[in-house]
């Protein structure tokens, strides 16, 4: 008789499911993932949504109910939720930029909302001036603004990259109130050896960097631009111990390799974006042992063709450029290995990145839309639970009008933009 009951309970509770609210069975984010909480977001209900997932490589858009409470996806419904109605919009979390350096100080914030209205929610600038960048905090990582993460100045060698660019541009009329001599420790850190990099090692720790930007150019040779063999593997081994991740200008594969035996976590560009390493492959030829050692170690690559686009090749040379980038690319993604969309060029963005990859015809659209939200989580808060939409993420989201799988272009047509439960879709 009880077993009768329990049944007819069973179905009786079955025909009342229009009136309870379902659960999101979407996996929850990993202990190790961090979500921000954001306490002056309501509680929402979100249905009619066609929600993102990427599974094996492949991605699909299923309907469903989404919830979220303090800026944060949940698996059930909160107390007293507003329903939001996303009339059957294509819904994917927001996107990253992986190296720019366009946005740092007060001046800069026009610029981020021209990324913000792109959808580009995270980014990443590995070298700024330390203290220009650090009067402008108080504008980033809000709800309605960008998150940034910065390196500060970058570890070199005396005279090395990036010296000779910030002198550049203090003779252009920039950075007026900063003294020439008083870049090193601010626009960068000479500590080419193990003497500077002992004096320096605790001021570069006191600017409390998101990460440390270090330059490798043909380190192996006399031209060297960067920082020697020696005191880069010190480097590296010295940000472990602190828990600081490490991201690595490098100009030839043996750069890389470097980076990568060394065990820094990204290279800031490819091996040949200049015409003049790719017309050697023995200088921007990545080795599939090397590509394969990339994907174990999780070893991030940012793509950065836009640089190499915006430089004026002649047809010739720039076809063996994007030939070399579309065989490493092809190369690293084959192995398995990490790559994060970056532009690398001045008042430009992330979807200038994409459209040049769309351009040299690297990947196809739905691989570089999913690179392009994974470069959030990879490359630029790889700490933070973001990038999907499940319960323990933080609840940030694009709204589009149409479908990107059918027509790119709908990528960046937002129809409604959530950031941490903020709508912060703007005009």
């Amino acid at each position: 008789m009880q077993k009768l009951i329990t049944a007819l309970l069973a179905i009786v509770l079955a025909g009342c499911g229009g009136d309870v609210d379902p659960v999101d069975s979407s996996a929850p984010a990993p202990d190790h993932l961090t979500a921000r909480i954001n306490p002056d977001a309501g509680a929402f209900k979100y249905i009619n949504g066609l929600w993102y997932a990427a599974k094996d490589g492949d991605i699909s858009f299923t309907e469903g109910v989404k919830y979220s409470d303090n800026g944060i996806f949940t698996a059930g419904a909160p107390n007293d939720y507003q329903t939001i109605d996303l009339e059957g919009r294509h819904i994917v979390p927001p996107y990253g930029e992986a190296h720019n350096h366009s946005v740092d100080g007060d001046g800069t914030a026009g610029f981020a909302k021209v990324y913000m209205n792109l959808g580009i929610f995270y980014y990443k600038n590995p070298n700024s001036v330390f203290s220009t960048t650090r009067s402008g905090l108080p504008l980033w990582a809000r709800p309605e603004t960008m998150d940034v993460a910065f390196s500060y100045g970058g570890l070199s060698k005396d005279e090395g990259h990036p010296e000779p660019l910030y002198k550049m541009l203090k003779s252009y009329g920039q950075y007026e109130n900063i003294d020439e001599e008083d870049f090193d420790g601010n626009a960068f850190f000479d500590v080419e050896t193990m003497e500077k990099l002992d004096e320096k090692w605790d001021a570069i720790l006191a600017n409390d960097p998101d990460f440390l930007k270090l330059y490798l150019l043909q380190h192996d040779t006399e031209k060297s631009g960067g920082l020697p063999e020696d005191i880069f593997r010190e480097i590296v081994r010295r940000a472990k111990a602190e828990d600081i991740r490490t991201t690595v200008h490098i100009e030839t594969v043996n750069d890389l390799s470097l980076a990568v035996d060394a065990g820094a976590d990204e290279a800031a560009h490819l091996p040949a974006y200049n015409i003049n390493y790719a017309k050697d492959k023995t200088l921007s030829a990545i080795p599939e042992a090397l590509a394969e050692k990339m994907a174990k170690q999780k070893f991030v690559t940012v793509t950065t063709t836009t640089v190499s686009a915006r430089r004026k090749y002649s047809d010739d040379d720039y076809k063996i450029v994007t030939d070399r980038q579309r065989d490493n690319l092809q190369k690293l993604y084959n192995a398995g290995a990490p790559i994060a969309i970056g532009s690398d060029t001045y008042f430009e963005h992330a979807y200038s990145e994409v459209e040049t990859l769309r351009s040299i015809d690297v990947f196809s659209d739905d691989v570089i839309l999913r690179l392009w939200i994974d470069t959030p989580r990879l490359s630029i808060f790889p700490d933070r639970a973001i990038g999907e939409l499940a319960p323990g993420y933080e609840a940030s989201f694009l709204a589009l009008e149409c479908n990107p799988l059918e027509d790119f272009d709908c990528a960046v047509k937002i129809e409604k933009a959530v950031k941490q439960g903020v709508d912060v879709k703007q005009d």
